[in-house]
């Protein structure tokens, strides 16, 4: 009687017991293999299937003895001339005859029969070999073959000559046949003509032909002896008894016992010549392997075995069995040269790297060599082979993968198509885990980007729309690779238009989701906030940024500010509002206002009501200037958009006028607005209404005519040559004309403008005769004197627009002097004239001028020195600064004259003369050569600082020599001179001589020989020299060298006009391009006058500090260079004089509040923190940021235990804030310093955590019933806003908080466990009564975002990974709780952020964690995905063996496990079956953490590799002494019966199906041992309980039964690895599949 082996190994045996695994393969024609083929799915990458139909030809040659045999080679018999009908009947099918093969079908004839028909078409990812189906029923499969043509004999033959010399090759057996290990056929006896029956004797002739008895003839029956035992009760148990006693019986003797003698095919030293033959005999398919196998040229490995297969074109199938039997060999060599345990995996993970290297570059060169002939077969070749070996998993899978990364991430393109033909081929297991996946992500999206800078190629577009497509795919299959919040700012728009290319999928939904999701991990979430800056804030910011822009454009402006959706009432009152704060500086900004509202009102927008509005809201405790609103509205009355008329039917309305005050001064703002209204342009009924409504109030019209009359006479007093037909006043008063009405003021204005303009007009006239070329041109006669008057007069008015026009005018004008004094006065006030919009008209006027007027005479220098200033200033045309250095260098050489002696040789004449005095002396000095000595130069120099001293004393001022004496002196040497001039500096600060250095600096700065920053540093410079000795003598110098420095309203008392005037632009420019230079000064006077107890240094220090003109200044600078003044007044707890910081506490106080309606010097830090936060608006914000930085450097000055008490303060005064809804809390918060931005955040996340409840803490107390959410969203934004310097600082003890908040969310969802963190362990009850899962998400989506903003502290510290690894497992718990999976934003969140996480995860943590994930008993894909802990490669195949519970509950019938001894090479199966896999418990059971993370300190990466050996050394450990489990067999079966049995998941025994305590608790001994003593129910017969007790112990044997891993040598996989067929000689024993013998 045959049996048939297990039915899982008949894809693994090539030979030996058994029937082979598939029958023998019909080759079919080309037209069927072509139609086979087109029945396939194109878009499927099949790299598998020629390599199988190769293999199983050979498979079935060699078993058949025919492999010598080709189709083509093959002899004719002597049944040549039988025909074959393809029409004919078909044969009946064998009767009797098992049909072991399994089933092929019909229209997979080019496929190997007995494989899955789709193992072609299986992808990467897939593991091991397929699942077989269960074999067909006996005769079933014949049927199948009826349809295939057989042979028959038709009448008549077929007309062919017969061969007489052919030979009868002898029968052919069937197909289907079983064939034994001797090579014999099954059932198959065919007539060879030598049988018994075939030789006639006499005998045979009489009695004939049978068989003979095989047993002993029997004359009795065996019933009376049998029939006893049978009709009892108990009779049909013996019987089963007896029948299992005989089917074990015939088991055991017919299972094959024989030790494996498997060894790899040994290798030889051959010849090359021999080497070569061998390697095209292993090229030719009809050439058996098994042949082959006997001599293996030694040599042939690595990188050239590669090689070889390609230029030989071994077949892939081929390729794979020569890698297999020189690699087997190669893994063996270690094991004899005595390499073992930890070593010997050592270098058997080496060599696998070196291996899968060689394949990387064999793939390498392959692509290479692209634009060869045969480069496409060959890079099939490379893919198909690599892909083979790769899916036999003959590689680092791992280091194969990442080279693959890597490549397609640095490809060029011109092989990018290579490589993602690659990455497809590999893209289930690139996108099966996060690590991969990620990078994938990147790759490709790196590459489309790139791409879309040049889509106008035709091969670019082609790529691009391949890597859309495979984007897109990775988009709908597994968005979670996309995870990636770092490049996502760069890389969405790729995804964008991708998703916009599929309107009709859902590729669009995605792609939003992927951007919240992304935007969520964001480490600076605030950049998110849609609502970060409010509209006002950008407005503000737009405008003071167009301050210092020449180029400005009012259009530009406005659009920008309608765009941001205000309400036009809200635009324009915001506008004014800048225009009219005191933190602002500027009258610059009344222009800009104005023709930002004329723009508007052309628009159809009602500024009217928006002015009327703002006017109305206006009172006296606002820091708002109400003069420049009355001169906004005045300039737009005078262009006539705005209506006085309304604006008095307004007053009339509302009732203001009803309101009698006592003066002017104080009435309300939009009351007064009716005094300081122009009155030119105004008709005679509004002019009318207006007196009319005065008079009403109380107000003296005719007082303010009678103030016009007397101011005219007064400016006409102060200019008589303008005002020439002026009639004569005989009033001789002082008139300010700063402080006149508005009214007054611009009438003025208009007056001067008239004056003028009447001035050219008279004119043209009288210059027409004297105008040499066009006399219609209009030339103005204004003289340089007239000139400097009007313009004094215009700036103390404050009517720059009318400035602008006289400026115009003043343009036509040929007097050099006037030029320049024109191009100053443009110069200094050109912010102002960029506002009007009159700056570049007046600009290229000026430059025309000075191209026109350069022909016919050169200019003057102080000409060329003004126009290049102003040139620089206004970005002019490099053709224009060219110009300019020409004609400055031409002047500088006329200047020099032209004798031949040096001054030197006249000196001595000079001086011998008497009657000179000291002025004709210097000049005729200067003038009586072209050089001059350093003694002689000194003492001219030493002359005119003398005289220029005698000056001062004797109050001599605008004198014109000085300018004129310095400048022909440097002109001598510029570098004695300038040494000169220092030394001079500083004795004049040395000897505090205050009113001598500020009759000097403008003299010399007009002169061109020195600038206010080399002042500066030579100030500095004695400064410093002296600080450490004189300390009252610095103090006082710092405070004369900061008043040289700072700008001042009033000309220079002692120079002429002109060098005042620039010396005052000067000042200007200085504090405009050194900001830090300014500041430090001023810091530095501040620090020298506190240090010092002198009265008369605090009342100039105070005097200074309070100065409008330093004000102003600062105001500027806090708006512009905030940086630059935060520094500069940064005390913080450094040692230092106390008084300083309290005397910039004060300065900051007077620029925040003016008015002092805050007092915030009364009040305590806390207080001011509170107050200076609530009256922060968009206009104050920095002056606010000022302030609060200095609060707390005084504090840390102070006291440093306090700190927290003002964080505390700020931190509640944000929170007020944020519940008003007022936007400008994170403008404030994000201006402070990082330290400061630290403590608030500390706060906050303090204030986070404390909402999160501890049930650890107290089981009877429940936690708190209500969770204020919104409490929460608060703080949380303001750690938003705060977060911008946690990237660089990093918290390690935050993340230890966090994690212990993590586990008291778990501890609350799970409240009958306790502390238990296991995810598969929690209760399946509901959440305490006083919390509700919502309310814990929120606890939870809190964390996160706190972990998401502390993520570099987690990579931070000794105790990184075990951090890391914790925080990770609470997330893997969390996402897959059960409680939460109706919360699927809260679950989403918590992959995203382990997703996130998982990206720095070292490899030994990722090992350990993976590790941990396949213990569990319920696998989720999300944390495989995270983890990377996808099941082991053969977790389908299983060792059975005893368990230790047998083996302690019936010690007295457990033996010895016997153990095959075997001479030859150890089988694989002995060394496996001593491996296993220790059963992990939860890592973080009992509050615990992973314990093999405590020594990640020290340990290296564990390879994947690595982690799968040693996890089956500790399966070893446990299981090396395990009982056999048949307990209750007989000893010679117990002796007889293998230690280990080998099967499949399919025969798995369920190990989760009895319940109990936990998943495996079944199993434990106690509970083995209680079911054995539970006593038996009464009432049953001892046949029943006899029958109850085997049934028990049966279910007790198969419980001890466990399977476990088996791990596959995928190197000694190999067929035919002998030359000579033998019983056992399989790669796998099989033994351990209970073979038997056929």
């Amino acid at each position: 009687m045959t049996s048939r082996p297990a039915p899982g190994i008949q894809s693994l045996q090539r030979t030996g017991s058994g029937p082979p695994p598939r029958p023998q393969v019909r080759r079919q024609t080309s037209a069927h293999a072509g139609a086979a083929n087109n029945g396939r799915t194109q878009d499927v990458i099949d790299l598998t299937l020629d390599g199988d139909k190769r293999f199983a030809e050979d498979a079935l040659l060699k078993t058949r003895g025919l492999a010598s045999q080709a189709p083509a080679k093959l002899k004719l018999g002597a049944l040549e001339n039988i025909q074959t009908a393809q029409d004919g009947p078909s044969r009946p099918p064998p009767r009797g005859k098992p049909q072991l093969a399994f089933n092929p079908r019909p229209n997979d004839a080019g496929e190997a029969p007995g494989f899955p028909p789709q193992a072609g078409q299986s992808t990467a990812a897939s593991s091991g070999l397929a699942n077989m189906p269960m074999p067909p029923r006996p005769g079933s499969s014949v049927q199948d073959d009826l349809s295939l043509p057989h042979r028959r004999i038709l009448p008549g033959g077929s007309g062919v000559k017969h061969d007489r010399n052919a030979k009868f090759a002898g029968f052919e057996a069937p197909a289907a046949s079983v064939v034994f290990p001797n090579g014999r056929t099954a059932d198959f006896y065919p007539w060879t003509s030598n049988s018994t029956e075939d030789i006639l004797t006499d005998a045979l002739v009489k009695g004939g032909v049978n068989n003979k008895p095989s047993m002993i003839n029997e004359t009795n029956t065996a019933r009376p002896s049998l029939w006893s035992n049978l009709k009892n009760k108990s009779g049909l148990q013996t019987l089963s008894t007896l029948l299992v006693a005989v089917l074990e019986r015939r088991q055991q003797c017919g299972r094959l016992t024989a030790p494996s003698t498997f060894k790899p095919p040994p290798r030889v030293t051959l010849t090359d010549s021999k080497r070569e033959t061998w390697l095209r005999d292993l090229a030719n398919p009809a050439i058996a392997l098994r042949r082959l196998s006997r001599t293996i040229p030694h040599g042939i490995r690595g990188k050239l075995l590669l090689e070889q297969c390609l230029s030989k074109n071994i077949p892939i199938a081929r390729a794979v069995w020569l890698a297999k039997c020189i690699g087997s060999n190669e893994l063996r060599a270690f094991k004899r040269k005595g390499a073992s345990g930890t070593a010997g995996m050592g270098a058997e993970l080496k060599w696998n790297r070196e291996w899968t290297i060689f394949v990387e570059q064999f793939v390498e060169n392959t692509i290479s060599s692209c634009g060869q002939a045969d480069w496409k077969a060959r890079m099939d070749y490379a893919t198909r082979l690599s892909s083979h070996l790769y899916c036999d998993r003959l590689l680092d899978q791992d280091h194969y993968l990442d080279w693959l990364l890597s490549s397609l991430d640095g490809s060029t393109l011109e092989r990018l198509p290579v490589w993602l033909l690659m990455a497809q081929i590999y893209w289930q297991d690139l996108i099966a885990s996060r690590r991969r996946g990620r990078r994938l992500a990147e790759a490709l999206l790196g590459h489309a980007h790139f791409l879309r800078a040049d889509p106008s190629n035709d091969t670019i577009r082609t790529i691009s729309g391949h890597l859309e497509k495979l984007i897109a795919t990775l988009l709908m299959n597994k968005p979670c690779c996309l995870i990636l919040p770092k490049i996502w700012d760069n890389r969405k728009e790729v995804v964008n238009d991708i998703a916009l290319r599929y309107p009709n999928s859902s590729l669009d939904s995605i792609s939003r989701d992927l951007d919240c999701r992304n935007k969520r991990l964001s480490s600076t979430p605030h950049n998110s906030h849609p609502n970060s800056a409010s509209p006002i804030t950008e407005i503000v910011k737009l405008l003071d940024s167009s301050e210092r822009d020449v180029d400005l454009n009012i259009d530009h402006i406005s659009a920008a500010c309608l765009e941001k959706n205000l309400v036009p009432q809200q635009l324009v009152t915001t506008v004014l509002g800048w225009a009219s704060s005191v933190y602002r500086e500027g009258a610059h900004r009344i222009y800009l206002a104005t023709r930002l509202i004329r723009k508007w009102n052309t628009l159809g927008i009602d500024t009217d009501a928006a002015v009327h509005s703002f006017l109305f809201s206006l009172n006296a405790n606002q820091p708002f200037e109400t003069r420049n609103v009355f001169r906004i509205v005045s300039e737009l009355v005078r262009s006539k958009h705005f209506s006085v008329g309304r604006y008095l039917q307004w007053l009339i309305a509302t009732g203001s006028t009803n309101k009698h005050q006592a003066s002017p001064n104080d009435w309300p703002s939009h009351l007064r607005l009716i005094t300081e209204l122009p009155l030119e342009n105004l008709s005679d009924h509004v002019l009318n209404l207006r007196n009319t409504l005065l008079q009403g109030i109380g107000f003296a019209v005719e007082k303010e005519e009678h103030d016009l009359d007397a101011a005219e006479d007064y400016v006409a007093q102060q200019i008589p040559s303008l005002f020439e037909s002026w009639p004569a006043s005989v009033s001789e008063d002082e008139i300010d004309v700063s402080g006149l009405t508005l009214s007054v003021r611009l009438s003025l204005g208009c007056l001067l403008r008239q004056q003028v303009a009447s001035k050219m007009d008279s004119t043209i006239t009288t210059s027409m005769k004297t105008t040499p070329r066009d006399g219609s041109v209009s030339v103005s006669t204004l003289t340089p004197s007239e000139f400097y008057s009007i313009r004094e007069l215009v700036e103390m008015l404050g009517d720059y627009s009318i400035l602008a026009d006289i400026l115009g005018m003043a343009l036509s004008s040929c007097d050099y002097s006037l030029l320049a004094a024109v191009s100053d006065t443009l110069h200094y006030h050109y912010q102002i004239f960029v506002a009007v919009g009159a700056f570049k008209p007046l600009f290229q006027r000026l430059a025309s001028k000075y191209a026109s007027i350069r022909s016919e005479r050169p200019p003057e220098r102080e000409l060329f020195v003004s126009l290049a200033d102003l040139a620089h200033t206004a970005k002019a045309d490099s053709q224009l600064m060219h110009l300019l250095r020409y004609d400055l260098a031409r002047c500088e050489q006329k200047n020099s004259l032209a004798a031949c002696s040096p001054a030197s040789d006249n000196m001595m004449d000079i001086l011998q003369t008497t009657n000179m005095d000291a002025d004709e002396e210097i000049n005729h000095i200067l003038s009586s050569g072209t050089s001059m000595d350093e003694q002689i130069m000194a003492r001219v120099f030493k002359k005119i600082t003398a005289q220029l001293d005698e000056h001062v004393r004797k109050d001599i001022t605008r004198s014109n020599v000085f300018v004129a004496w310095f400048y022909r002196l440097r002109s001598f040497d510029e570098k004695t001179f300038e040494r000169l001039m220092n030394e001079h500096l500083m004795s004049l600060l040395m000897n505090h001589q205050g009113k001598v250095l500020f009759a000097t600096l403008p003299t010399l700065i007009g002169a061109g020989c020195l600038t206010l920053a080399s002042f500066a540093e030579v100030s500095k410079t004695y400064i410093s020299s002296v600080s450490d000795t004189g300390g009252s003598s610095a103090a006082k110098t710092s405070l004369v060298a900061l008043n040289a420095v700072l700008p001042n309203g009033e000309l220079n008392w002692f120079s002429q006009i002109p060098d005042a005037y620039r010396y005052r632009l000067d000042q200007q420019r200085f504090c405009a391009d050194h900001p830090t230079e300014f500041l430090e000064q001023l810091r530095r006077v501040v620090e020298l006058c506190c240090s010092q107890g002198s009265p008369d240094l605090k009342v100039h220090l105070t005097s200074l500090l309070s100065s409008e003109r330093l004000l102003g200044v600062l105001r500027q600078m806090a708006v512009h260079e905030f940086q630059a003044f935060a520094t500069a007044f940064k005390f913080g707890p450094m040692p230092g004089p106390e008084n300083a910081i309290s005397a910039i506490k004060t300065l900051l106080n007077a620029i925040l509040d003016p008015k002092d309606t805050l007092g915030l010097a009364q009040k305590s830090l806390e207080v001011q923190v509170s107050t200076i936060v609530e009256v922060a608006d968009d206009f104050s914000l920095p002056f606010c940021q000022l302030q609060l930085r200095q609060i707390f450097d005084m504090n840390t000055a102070s006291a440093e235990t306090s700190d927290d008490a003002v964080s505390a303060a700020l931190l509640d005064a944000i929170k007020v804030a944020v519940d008003n809804d007022r936007s400008i809390w994170p403008d404030l918060i994000g201006g402070l310093d990082g330290s400061l931005t630290r403590k608030i955040r500390e706060h906050a996340e303090g204030a986070i955590l404390a909402t999160i409840e501890n049930p650890g803490k107290s089981e009877s107390s429940p936690p708190s019933s209500e969770v204020d959410e919104t409490y929460i969203r608060r703080y949380l934004t303001v750690v938003d806003f705060t977060a911008t310097n946690v990237v660089s600082e990093g918290q390690p003890n935050m993340i230890i908080i966090l994690v212990e908040k993590l586990k008291s969310v778990v501890e609350l969802l799970n409240p009958t466990t306790g502390k238990s963190l296991d995810a598969d362990s929690m209760s399946m009850d509901t959440p305490s009564a006083a919390l509700s899962a919502a309310d814990i998400c929120s606890w939870i989506h809190a964390v996160l975002h706190l972990a998401v903003l502390h993520k570099s502290s987690f990579q931070s510290g000794k105790s990184s990974n075990q951090t890391q690894a914790t925080f990770l497992w609470l997330l893997r718990t969390l996402f897959g709780h059960p409680h939460l999976q109706h919360h699927p934003s809260t679950t989403e969140y918590l992959f995203d952020v382990a997703a996130y996480f998982s990206d720095d995860l070292a490899d030994d943590v990722r090992a350990v964690l993976a590790k941990a994930d396949l213990a569990k008993p319920s696998q989720d894909p999300r944390s495989s995905f995270v983890f990377g802990s996808s099941p082991p490669p053969d977790c389908w195949l299983g060792l059975i063996s005893p368990s230790a519970s047998t083996a302690t509950v019936a010690p007295s019938t457990s033996q010895p496990p016997q153990q095959s001894q075997s001479p030859g090479p150890i089988p694989m199966h002995r060394s496996l079956s001593q491996q296993g896999l220790q059963k992990t418990a939860s890592p973080l059971q009992q509050n615990k953490g992973i314990p093999s993370l405590q020594r990640f300190a020290t340990q290296h990466p564990q390879s994947p590799q690595q982690f799968q050996i040693q996890q089956f050394q500790q399966l070893a450990q446990q299981r090396s002494a395990s009982a056999s489990p048949m307990g209750n067999q007989s000893q010679n079966s117990l002796q007889n019966q293998p230690q280990t049995m080998f099967m499949g998941h399919g025969t798995t025994p369920n190990l989760h199906s009895a319940g109990g305590n936990g998943p495996g608790n079944f199993w434990n001994q106690a509970n083995l041992q209680a079911g054995r003593n539970t006593p038996q129910p009464t009432g049953q017969t001892p046949s029943q309980q006899a029958s109850q007790q085997a049934s028990q112990q049966q279910q007790q044997e198969k419980a001890d039964v466990r399977p476990l891993p088996f791990l596959l040598r995928r190197w000694e996989i190999l067929p035919d690895p002998a030359s000579v067929a033998g019983g056992n000689d399989t790669a796998l024993s099989l033994g351990l599949f209970e073979a038997r013998k056929v």
